[in-house]
């Protein structure tokens, strides 16, 4: 069996649907194994876009099967609205192409549902038979990004759940040893949504720029993204804890116009340099970003398909940031779209 885990390796909004549903392509099944109707996966499909809370990004795929696992917390009543709004659509849902762990946790109240969700009863079943199938290739979906992990996370401005890839095993009742792949979904520079500490945040026209481009609203919430430079301690933190084998670089075509880029490399604390994110509330609020400057390739990546396609520049920015944070590339994305993704490494190969 192939056991391929996505997580996000910063603070969300990487762009993982966008991704779980390029590579479900290659999987037999796709599981959501953590977080809640509270996150949001943004896809766009054919030129419609889709926004997805509970339902794995596998189920656009009408051949494939979806399976939302024991670690996902379930407000029904956002379930039944997903799944009738998929309907409404023309996307069909059953127990055909949808199960869900009959150990999952649901939110209450629940009882002005009797008789909605029995329609979907055969989809409840024990999962974990299904994902350890050994002839299976199964995609594991993380939700929000590993810095809201709320042991390892920035806290307390953190999530209510693990966002490590190793809850992968523990939300879905996979054995962990049939996990062969880890891949973190990485923006190309970095973004936060609501209160918490941001090294590299830009509150000026850097920023203004950034989110205006990349379209910096959150999914679920609609709030504005806070944005600034990408942080190369912060995902090769993650990176390291988290087992990340390789990352899908997102978003590239933002940085399309900018002349001069930056990277963060270290933080200063105290008069001294670090290079590791400190667990002290304290010690995060008073951290500086120390920068790397990178020439812009000032040219359009938006659509590329190939790597041979890309600006030498913007090829020198991926590698670089490979070199920092201490993994390869697998994916680079140069659009919401679908199709406009560059695969470096098969990671169900």
């Amino acid at each position: 069996m192939t056991g391929v885990v996505v997580i996000g390796s910063q603070w969300g909004d990487e762009g993982k649907g966008k991704i779980v549903d390029w590579l479900s392509s290659k999987a037999d099944v796709v599981v959501r194994f953590q977080g809640g109707h509270n996150a949001g996966h943004t896809l766009v499909i054919d030129g419609e876009t889709y926004k997805l809370n509970l339902l794995p990004s596998g189920i656009l795929r009408s051949d494939k099967k979806s399976i939302i696992g024991n670690g996902v917390v379930l407000d029904l009543r956002a379930l039944i609205s997903e799944i009738k709004g998929l309907s409404e659509r023309k996307i069909s849902i059953s127990s055909k192409n949808l199960t869900i762990s009959d150990k999952a946790s649901i939110i209450l109240p629940l009882h002005h549902l009797g008789q909605e969700i029995k329609i979907y009863s055969k989809s409840i079943i024990e999962i974990s038979r299904e994902i350890n199938k050994p002839e299976n290739k199964i995609l594991f979906e993380g939700a929000q990004g590993f810095l809201l992990d709320i042991d390892h996370g920035s806290y307390p401005f953190v999530t209510s759940s693990n966002t490590h890839s190793s809850y992968a095993a523990i939300g879905s009742g996979l054995n962990p040893n049939r996990i062969n792949h880890v891949m973190g979904i990485t923006k190309a520079y970095t973004t936060r949504v609501g209160s918490g500490p941001f090294p590299t945040e830009e509150d000026n026209e850097i920023g203004q720029k950034l989110g205006e481009i990349g379209h910096e609203f959150g999914t679920v919430t609609n709030r504005k993204r806070r944005c600034g430079w990408f942080d190369a301690v912060l995902v090769e933190q993650a990176v390291q804890q988290s087992g990340i084998n390789g990352i899908a670089l997102t978003k590239l075509d933002v940085l399309d116009t900018f002349k001069t880029l930056k990277v963060c490399i270290g933080y200063e604390l105290n008069g001294e340099k670090i290079d590791f994110f400190p667990s002290s509330e304290f010690d995060q609020a008073n951290i500086k970003p120390i920068y790397e400057e990178i020439e812009g390739w000032n040219s359009n990546t938006a659509g590329c398909q190939k790597l041979e396609d890309l600006p030498e520049k913007a090829v020198n920015y991926i590698n670089r940031i490979s070199d920092l944070i201490g993994t390869k590339i697998d994916l680079v994305s140069t659009s919401p779209k679908r199709e406009d993704t560059i695969l470096l490494n098969d990671v169900f190969a």
